[in-house]
């Protein structure tokens, strides 16, 4: 008896894993905590961020995302960034084995980021920060894995370019771009939208 109800359940489990999850009009979501790291600077930041992201086609996709920023760490001194969001909307190409879904995508964006600016006499007498609205550009990898029809695993790495000219660091030092590597994992959620 025990033996019928374990194969029944190795059959039941591999006839599972051979049904294909990533098909056309698949429409995909998520919601994580994003670390990352700023090239030009020693800051480490935390966003929360989310996508949505739809599929014309299993090798072509259309997504949306956000970072909103949490919070920012440095050795000393003040952070360039003490506040803001990105947010981008990029072409994605997928290529896929089973139900693992490779990506590589790009698109362009809007941050908006409280950043140091002003004087550097002045600095630390009068608020530092400023909000500036600046073009902003993601350049993304990252693989998915689907373990049924409304979940999957996802694991991305983004670059995020920011260039945001003349910015001080607290020190009379001037910083030449927001650039920041982003990594990002977690569970996400799909719907098939097409039969």
């Amino acid at each position: 008896m025990v033996r019928v109800l374990f194969l029944t359940l190795l059959i039941s489990a591999s006839a599972q894993a051979q049904e294909l999850y990533l098909k056309d009009g698949l429409l995909k979501a998520s919601a994580t905590i994003t670390p990352s790291d700023m090239l030009a600077s020693e800051q480490n930041n935390f966003y929360i961020s989310g996508f949505l992201e739809y599929h014309m086609t299993k090798k072509t996709s259309f997504r949306g995302e956000t970072f909103m920023f949490v919070d920012g760490k440095v050795p000393e001194g003040l952070r360039p960034i003490n506040g803001g969001m990105h947010t981008f909307f990029s072409a994605q190409y997928h290529s896929s084995k089973n139900n693992f879904d490779y990506s590589l995508g790009a698109g362009p964006g809007l941050s908006v980021m409280r950043v140091l600016d002003g004087d550097p006499d002045w600095i630390y007498i009068v608020s530092p920060y400023k909000t500036k609205y600046i073009p902003s550009f993601i350049v993304q990898t990252g693989v998915s894995y689907y373990v049924g029809k409304y979940f999957h695993f996802f694991a991305n790495i983004s670059y995020v370019a920011t260039p945001a000219t003349h910015l001080y660091m607290g020190d009379k030092n001037r910083i030449n771009n927001l650039d920041e590597v982003m990594v990002s994992a977690g569970l996400g959620f799909q719907l098939p939208t097409k039969k």
